[in-house]
């Protein structure tokens, strides 16, 4: 599970900047030959590269078409010794932070969000 940044963390200093979009924003993956030939036992590879970072997806597949297995490989300086794997929004909210403090700007606290979106505390029931 994804653990959250500490308050005072500075993505600028910890992760390199050509890596920001998809730690905050998510990968742009797309399908390519399988680039060393292997087979799995049972099944196919299936693999994905992200466009961005060229960060890479093995995917095992089953021959139910299911994903039963996944090998991701990070690009050399992706993952940041001791950070461990981060929630994606708390990623993006301490980048916001880091890009509006070098801007001599803050972001608005979470309470004055709540006057413009309503939590729903119960599921809303559809009529028949």
């Amino acid at each position: 599970m994804a653990r959250s940044l500490p308050a005072q963390v500075d993505v600028t200093a910890e992760v390199p900047e050509q890596y920001w979009a998809c730690r905050s924003d998510g990968h742009w993956n797309i399908r390519i030959p399988n680039p060393d030939n292997g087979m799995p036992t049972f099944g196919l590879y299936r693999w994905l590269v992200c466009q961005r970072c060229n960060r890479m997806v093995r995917q095992t597949i089953h021959r139910g078409s299911e994903v039963f297995a996944s090998r991701t490989f990070y690009p050399p300086g992706y993952l940041v010794r001791g950070m461990g794997q981060v929630n994606r929004k708390e990623f993006r909210r301490a980048l916001i932070k880091t890009e509006l403090a070098a801007e001599g700007l803050s972001l608005p606290a979470e309470k004055s969000l709540g006057t413009l979106v309503t939590p729903i505390t119960k599921p809303i029931r559809r009529r028949r």
